[in-house]
């Protein structure tokens, strides 16, 4: 089973409730008491969860976002001197001249 919302959980029948448990925490012989134990604390803390997921789905995008960076950064090629990167009026008459074959 995946991740059930809030409604799902509160409406589960007593044996779904008890499977659902089982399997989500690994103990096959868990109780029918100690599963409406920890479905009581799960609803009373729902609200908790969601800032912290919020947190670290914040802090995943950061780090690949870094990791992307670090990987791939820009790495000039040619000194912007050859580039022409500082004069752009010059690379405009370039562009228009009038010897330049079409």
């Amino acid at each position: 089973m995946g991740e059930v919302t809030r409604e799902e959980l509160a409406a589960m029948t007593d044996q779904e409730l008890l499977a659902y448990e089982r399997e989500h925490h690994g103990d096959p012989y868990m109780t029918l008491l100690e599963a409406k134990g920890m479905r009581r604390v799960a609803l009373q803390f729902w609200h908790l969860g969601r800032p912290v997921r919020r947190r670290t789905e914040r802090l995943r995008r950061r780090r690949a976002v870094a990791c992307f960076r670090s990987c791939f950064r820009p790495t000039p090629l040619l000194p912007l001197s050859r580039r022409g990167g500082g004069d752009r009026k010059s690379a405009m008459t370039a562009a228009r001249s009038p010897d330049r074959a079409d």
